[in-house]
């Protein structure tokens, strides 16, 4: 109940226009109770207010900088995809492949480790990793790929581009 009241009283000194009083912060800001908050007094909330826009529940709109150059275009989105049997009922060993895929890729800057897609039964198992250059990404991840015992024979999809037809792909067997 506290809330509500403190709640109505703010949004009727705002509508009446009674936010320039003295108990208001100078930076056009209201405190208000959080609701996990309501039964405390020694923590407030400052929620920003528009008082051109007051009483509605539109943000204020942000103007860009004039000196703001255009956004860089993205790099290409280059994948790596690698297809495997994954010959184990629990995922423990995967999970911590992952991991070291994950490390390898942040070590070389190469881009990142998505995640995975993996059959009820593990036959049929893939990873998805993606960055700039793939190329790049796969020799970050290769070494690794090749310690695991279960990767032995495992197919690695380099895509030099976004996943549209034509775009070159080269396909590498993991030494069994």
């Amino acid at each position: 109940m506290r809330l509500a009241v403190l709640g109505l009283l703010a949004l009727t000194a705002l509508a009446m226009g009674c936010g320039d009083t003295p108990e208001t912060p100078a930076d056009d800001r209201v405190s208000a109770v959080s609701p996990d908050q309501a039964a405390r007094d020694d923590a407030p909330v400052v929620l920003p207010v528009d008082r051109a826009g007051a009483g509605t529940s539109e943000p204020p709109e942000e103007s860009a900088p004039e000196s703001a150059e255009p956004a860089p275009e993205p790099a290409p989105e280059h994948s790596v995809l690698v297809y495997f049997t994954y010959p184990h009922a629990e995922l423990t060993e995967l999970f911590a492949l992952e991991e070291r895929l994950s490390e390898a890729i942040v070590a070389a800057s190469a881009g990142e480790f998505d995640g995975n897609e993996v059959s009820v039964d593990g036959t049929d198992c893939m990873l998805f990793m993606y960055g700039p250059d793939a190329d790049a990404l796969f020799a970050a991840v290769r070494p690794v790929l090749e310690a695991s015992e279960f990767m032995k024979g495992a197919r690695v999809k380099l895509r030099y581009g976004p996943p549209d037809d034509g775009v070159r792909e080269v396909e590498v067997v993991l030494a069994r």
